[in-house]
């Protein structure tokens, strides 16, 4: 394929990280457009241009590009930047949303076509857990108004694998890695979902090559599986520990992927469409060996472990 020009809203870390990866390995040109404050040190072959995407964006916008891939937009301010610095300079532009824009309390099928999420005031709101959702939706809207007929937007699920700063899967495959007891969520029959940072980068290569201009729910399995089938794959002789409701909502305490019974649709995402425009989903078994590599090259605490007092009265 022709080598593509192509500008990335940030690229140093995790999800970003793993498409410049696989961008620069197919042969494309990259520019990096980033504050300069995640991994620094990351690219060092790759131009970057050093700013803050909320405060000036000329400096990327004197160029002409045959994508823009944004994994960093989350307030309105910066997708209205956005589309006022690359309105004609981008030929595609690619946003990196979350399956979190979908509204799972309307039930229905939750795929690319379900109600999303929104709110009202969110011209100046910072992200949060209840503005998240909404933001992005608004985001999507913005771009899709800015770029019409060439956006592909694409909704990951929970992400996973090696280089993942936010320690949710990663806890699990670290609990799960002997025999010996741990706490687990209240309800065993919980559904589950994921994506490997690694197959969701893949696709997102695809797609900008493809130039699809259309909007993808990108999650594995294939099919959900329950909580309890997941920490038995990652450790069939593990000891999980299945807290009582009482317990978890008397604790602080949060364990990372447990939904309460209002929100389970957020892992029960179709995405069919995904996999017939080429989505390819590696193992629960892979994506686990490689996490706990990962794990053990990290020189700080995981984010979500869990108060040893915590996990002690739960054990109890």
């Amino acid at each position: 394929m022709t080598s593509m020009k192509l500008l990335v809203l940030g690229g140093t870390q995790f999800v970003g990280r793993a498409i410049v990866e696989i961008l620069v390995e197919k042969g494309h040109e990259v520019v990096l457009f980033t504050r300069g404050q995640t991994n620094p040190g990351l690219f060092s072959n790759l131009r970057k241009i050093q700013g803050d995407r909320l405060v000036d964006l000329s400096e990327a916008a004197t160029e002409d590009w045959d994508a823009v891939i944004d994994v960093s937009g989350y307030v309105v301010k910066a997708a209205n930047k956005a589309v006022e610095a690359f309105r004609d300079k981008a030929k595609h532009y690619v946003f990196i949303s979350t399956i979190s824009v979908i509204d799972v309390e309307k039930g229905g099928i939750h795929d690319e076509n379900a109600p999303r999420l929104t709110m009202e005031n969110l011209d100046d709101a910072e992200v949060s857990a209840e503005t998240y959702g909404p933001l992005k939706t608004r985001f999507e809207d913005i771009l899709q108004e800015g770029f019409p007929g060439r956006l592909t937007i694409i909704r990951p699920g929970l992400v996973a694998g090696p280089n993942d700063p936010t320690d949710r899967f990663t806890l699990w495959a670290t609990l799960t890695e002997s025999n010996e007891r741990f706490p687990a969520p209240p309800n065993p029959d919980q559904p589950i979902q994921w994506v490997d940072v690694r197959d969701l980068a893949a696709f997102t290569v695809n797609q900008i090559e493809a130039t699809s201009g259309e909007t993808f729910v990108v999650v594995g399995p294939e099919k959900p599986i329950t909580f309890r089938e997941f920490l038995h794959r990652m450790n069939p002789s593990g000891q999980p520990v299945w807290i009582t409701e009482e317990q978890y909502t008397n604790s602080e305490a949060h364990l990372p992927m447990a939904l309460p019974s209002t929100h389970l649709g957020i892992f029960q995402v179709d995405q069919k469409k995904a996999l017939a425009a080429g989505l390819r989903l590696r193992s629960l078994e892979e994506t686990l060996a490689d996490t706990r590599a990962f794990a053990k090259t990290l020189d700080r605490p995981l984010k979500t472990k869990l108060p040893d007092e915590v996990v002690s009265s739960w054990l109890s």
